[in-house]
Parts: structure tokens; C-alpha cells; sequence
């Protein structure tokens, strides 16, 4: 009986009939050889953002400059599509503390431990490394400062320094001056002003490089016009009342099978309006857990999850737990193969 069912369940359906078998073998294969690359659909890598203050030459993260440089570098790079994690939304949520004045080691410490923390959107792929350079002195008539902006990209997979760039390049400091009587507060202003033209331009330069890295010696105009038109596919196929702003969620496939569990992710990421991404983080026996990124709603989520399970022939009163939870999405299989429910006619998902 369990071999009859389990031939039923792989005979062609209504839903799965949409989804090409060649894809669905494709995927399966790049889920369990590859469980590091990203499934991105007109998105970017996630990239920490990350300032090293170690030496006393540098501005301290303390310092209003050292956020304006974070914040203008986020901005610059999420402009090129890449997904921003922030340092201290980080820290939040795996319950540390940030300190001042941190070598590069502890930096990269800190990145391999959010990768191991539980919530997914504390994850990134890379990290971009900043360190601001701030020096005055006296000229009598004025108040010289010089400034300087090194960054650091490194990809936390393979521990590789992926790009550095240093500005300004054709100097060794950018210099400017500033009123003779000039106080901390003065020195601080100005030096802002300067500091985030300086990181709106290494942001830049930063994210051009990304999206080379991301599509490799490939990459040309036409890969961000259909990157563009990916982005306005998925807008465009969720309802005002289906979707909202993009959520990242841990989802967890407990005792289910490769094969319904393959189907389950096969659904999510083809079916589902809203859906933006998805990753597998680790598949052990009876067990998958992945980052799925989607802007659909949470009501509609949990419903089209009850109608998937449906259109599998589960009965989401008897044989599978769903649990959705501070951005953590549950899918547990209680019991074994069972009679087929009856099948619907018609869209699933809407």
C-alpha cells in the first residue's frame, strides 16, 4: 500500500503539472551538491557591512562620521540591487555586544558567528570592510584636515578578499580646510560632508565589482535589464492585498521525504506570487532548512501553504504541523502517507 501511494504521489497533477520535471530534477541536483548557492531572482547577494577601528588614526565607530560612512555605503550598494544586513540589527537579534576599537580579526569572527546564528537575515555571503583615516593640524590661517577611506570586500564562503580599493587614488589623502578657531564639533561636520562623497564613491566602485562577481565574466547591460525585469515579474504576479515588503524567513522541512520535500520547495519558489529567493542553509536526514525570501503577506503565506499541502494529497489537520513565528516558517510531517484527499480544480495560488 505505502509503494502504491508513493507511485501516486510521483504520477502527474494538476499543479505539479506545471512544473517541468527536467527543472524539478535540476534543482534537486543543485540543492544537494551545492547547498551554498544562492537561488537569487532579481536580487543581490546579502553583504555586511562592517567598519574596522582598531588603529587610533581611524574614526571610532562612536563617531557621527563613522555612521555616515556605514549608512551612504548601504545606501550605494542596496542601489545595485545587493541586500544590506546591518551590524547592529546583528547584534540585536543574536544578543551580542558591539565594542569599539576592533582588529580585523574580531570582525571576521563576528561574520562566521551570524552566519551560524539561527535567524537567517542575520546571514551574508559577503562582507565590505571600511576604515576611515582622520588627521588635522594647525596652519595658522586655518584648520588643514586630511582624510582617507580604505575598502574591503571578502567573500565569508571562501575566505577570499574579492576587491580593496583606497580613496582618494591619485593621492594620499584627500586634504580640505576648515576655519582657523574650528572646534570637535566643527571638525566633525566637515569632515562628514567630505566622508560621505568619499563612500558614496567607494560604494560605487564596490557595487560594480559585486555585480560582476555575481554574474561573472558574463555580466553586461543586458543581464541588468533582464535582472530589472525579473524584479518587475515579481511585483507584478502578487496582488495589492497578497504581498507586502519583503520578508526573510528560516524554513524548516521536518519527515518529509526528498521527493515531497524537493516538490514543496519546487512550489515556493515557482508557484508562490511574491517569491524573491531562496537558499538551502544545511539538509540532513528528515530535515532541510533554507532562507526564503518573499513578499507575500503572512495570512496569504499560510494559506497557499495549506493549499499546497492540499494539492499534495495532506491534510494540514492531520499529517503536517505548519508553525509561523518571528520570521521562522515550520513545516513538520506527522504522519505517514495516508488516503489521498480530494483534488481541487482550478488556480492554487492567488
Amino acid at each position: 500500500m505505502a509503494n502504491w501511494h508513493f507511485n501516486r504521489f510521483l504520477q502527474p497533477r494538476p499543479l505539479l503539472n506545471r512544473m517541468a520535471m527536467g527543472s524539478l530534477a535540476l534543482s534537486m541536483l543543485m540543492a544537494t551538491t551545492n547547498l551554498a548557492t544562492a537561488a537569487t531572482t532579481g536580487s543581490g547577494m546579502r553583504i555586511l557591512v562592517v567598519g574596522e577601528d582598531s588603529d587610533s588614526s581611524t574614526v571610532s565607530r562612536q563617531s557621527d562620521v563613522f555612521k555616515r560612512v556605514t549608512s551612504e555605503l548601504q545606501r550605494v550598494m542596496a542601489d545595485h540591487g545587493h541586500r544590506m544586513v546591518d551590524e547592529e540589527m546583528v547584534a540585536v537579534n543574536c544578543g551580542w555586544k558591539i565594542k569599539t576599537r576592533r582588529p580585523k580579526t574580531e570582525l571576521f569572527e563576528a561574520a562566521k558567528l551570524a552566519n551560524s546564528c539561527d535567524k537567517p537575515n542575520t546571514h551574508s555571503r559577503f562582507m565590505a570592510m571600511f576604515r576611515m583615516f582622520a588627521d588635522k593640524k594647525s596652519a595658522g590661517y586655518a584648520t588643514m584636515l586630511r582624510l582617507r577611506l580604505v575598502g574591503e570586500v571578502y567573500d565569508l564562503t571562501t575566505n577570499e578578499l574579492v576587491t580593496s580599493i583606497t580613496y582618494p587614488r591619485d593621492r594620499a589623502a584627500l586634504e580640505f580646510s576648515a576655519p582657523a578657531d574650528c572646534d570637535k564639533n566643527c571638525v566633525t561636520n566637515h569632515i562628514g560632508l567630505h566622508s560621505a562623497d568619499m563612500a558614496t564613491s567607494v560604494g560605487e566602485t564596490l557595487g560594480r565589482i559585486l555585480d560582476g562577481r555575481l554574474v561573472g565574466a558574463s555580466y553586461t547591460e543586458a543581464d541588468n535589464e533582464h535582472s530589472a525585469n525579473q524584479q518587475a515579474q515579481t511585483k507584478d504576479n502578487c496582488c495589492p492585498d497578497c504581498c507586502d515588503t519583503a520578508t526573510t524567513y528560516q524554513v524548516t522541512l521536518r519527515s518529509f521525504s526528498t521527493v515531497r520535500a524537493m516538490a514543496l520547495i519546487g512550489m515556493m519558489s515557482e508557484e508562490f506570487p511574491g517569491y524573491i529567493s531562496h537558499e538551502i542553509i544545511s539538509k540532513q536526514p528528515g530535515i532541510w532548512k533554507m532562507e526564503y525570501v518573499t513578499q507575500a503577506r503572512v495570512a496569504k503565506l499560510d494559506e497557499w501553504l495549506n493549499t499546497m499541502l492540499m494539492d499534495m494529497e495532506l491534510d494540514p489537520d492531520r499529517d503536517v504541523i505548519i508553525s509561523i513565528l518571528d520570521g521562522s516558517l515550520v513545516l513538520e510531517k506527522l504522519s505517514r502517507d495516508g488516503q489521498p484527499l480530494p483534488r481541487r480544480v482550478g488556480p492554487s495560488f492567488r
